[in-house]
């Protein structure tokens, strides 16, 4: 394991923390590190099958593709996938079956590298300081506006979206934009 692959983890464990709500659905789970906040309510799909052995007690983990998602629509209150995105051939097709199985009240909750921050990964990954194996695995590396877009098209309305890690990463949250159409029926309309 490369030098600050944990650290990275918990940077991004701790902006993703305040969004989670059980049932969670962990895309690219690897090691579980997320099971920590839905025990009881956790599923980590992963494409790679060797982590498995490692799950923790308790924890529900299955090879899968983030684009092919084996669960019904509206099962799953939030959808986490951190430091996937860069990882997949087709993000609007992963956003896409994240929305699927999003429940109306749902929220995904993503992380994934700038261009900036993918600009340092490759190099630090040169002396073993981050993973070399996740930097030769990214694809599709998005800046912030690209990112908005992306899951705007995909049909969400961005909640909270921010840089974090001194502007190589960045977080998102948006909710399905139909459910938030839905909601706002109900408010009183404008004079």
């Amino acid at each position: 394991m490369a030098l600050a692959s944990p650290w990275l983890q918990q940077r991004r464990l701790s902006h993703v923390a305040p969004f989670i709500e059980a049932p969670l659905l962990d895309v690219g789970c690897g090691d579980c590190a997320a099971w920590t906040f839905a025990p009881r309510a956790y599923v980590g799909i992963d494409r790679d099958p060797s982590p498995l052995a490692g799950t923790p007690y308790g924890a529900q983990r299955i090879q899968a593709n983030a684009d092919g998602l084996p669960f019904e629509d509206g099962t799953f209150k939030t959808v986490l996938a951190m430091a996937v995105l860069e990882h997949v051939d087709n993000p609007a097709a992963c956003l896409a079956e994240a929305l699927r199985v999003l429940r109306p009240d749902g929220r995904l909750v993503l992380t994934t590298p700038t261009p900036f921050g993918d600009r340092i990964h490759h190099t630090l990954a040169r002396v073993n300081v981050t993973s070399k194996h996740a930097a030769e695995e990214h694809q599709s590396v998005m800046g912030p506006r690209a990112l908005r877009r992306a899951i705007e098209e995909a049909g969400f309305i961005i909640e909270r979206f921010q840089l974090f890690l001194l502007g190589g990463n960045q977080l998102c949250v948006a909710v399905p934009r139909y459910a938030w159409a839905e909601t706002r029926r109900d408010l009183p309309k404008a004079a």
